[in-house]
């Protein structure tokens, strides 16, 4: 049934994913993505915490004090890592923790409407806060990277921050697998070394390669880039361990 979506070019792979999630008293996909794929989703929820602390520091910011995730597609983390908002925070506190030094007490929030906490979070805000300047991280701050153009001229320079950056996402994400297994929210007899080890493996090739073809020959030079290169591989490596 797969192969027979995928043939039709009106269908997308989220109507793919929500098919069969929309079935699952018919299958055991649910427990497939609790079980066998939750050391992916760790990998994804642990990538976005590290770039965000890494974004706050870097920015001269103090970690927060509580974090909020909204969207639909944020409930892959209380569906599929854990439904325990204390073992949420633990991983969220050690990320925090790694980045910034010290002990953190962070708080979580998973509201039960995602999508209209999207919506709220982006319109409320205090008129006595300070203003908080709107950033695009690149996961490196010794430079000021908006056009294409800067982040080409300066991609070597940027390549050496983001393989120190991703040696430091990856012996983190074995310390959060570890943690989890402590917590017997993964099975200690699970093979979760070739997710580690793929974690590990090398970054710089799809850094190199898919930002020529993802960015370099896909906007023209003068075109502020709103994305973040940070990410660029670590899609792939998601693409991959999925496949393990």
């Amino acid at each position: 049934m797969n192969e027979s979506f995928k043939n039709v070019d009106a269908v997308k792979t989220k109507d793919i994913i929500n098919f069969w999630l929309g079935n699952e008293q018919y299958c055991d996909i649910i427990k497939s993505l609790r079980t066998d794929f939750k050391p992916v989703f760790v990998y994804h929820f642990t990538s976005i915490l590290f770039y965000m602390a890494n974004m706050y520091k870097d920015n001269g910011l103090a970690a927060p004090r509580t974090v909020v995730f909204s969207g639909n597609g944020s409930k892959y983390i209380d569906s599929f890592i854990s439904t325990e908002s204390e073992i949420l925070e633990k991983i969220i506190n050690t990320v925090f923790g790694k980045v910034f030094g010290g002990i953190h007490n962070i708080n979580l929030k998973l509201p039960e409407e995602r999508k209209e906490s999207t919506c709220y979070g982006g319109l409320y805000r205090e008129p006595s806060a300070p203003k908080v300047k709107d950033v695009v991280y690149q996961g490196d701050n010794t430079r000021n990277y908006q056009k294409v153009s800067d982040i080409t001229s300066n991609f070597d320079l940027l390549k050496v921050a983001l393989l120190a950056k991703y040696k430091e996402l990856n012996a983190l994400y074995k310390s959060i697998i570890d943690l989890l297994k402590q917590e017997k929210v993964i099975d200690n007899a699970a093979n979760t070394k070739k997710y580690i080890n793929a974690a590990a493996s090398d970054m710089g090739t799809p850094l190199t390669t898919y930002y020529k073809t993802q960015v370099k020959e896909k906007f023209s030079e003068e075109v502020v880039y709103n994305d973040s290169v940070f990410f660029i591989p670590i899609i792939n490596r998601v693409f991959e361990m999925t496949k393990l």
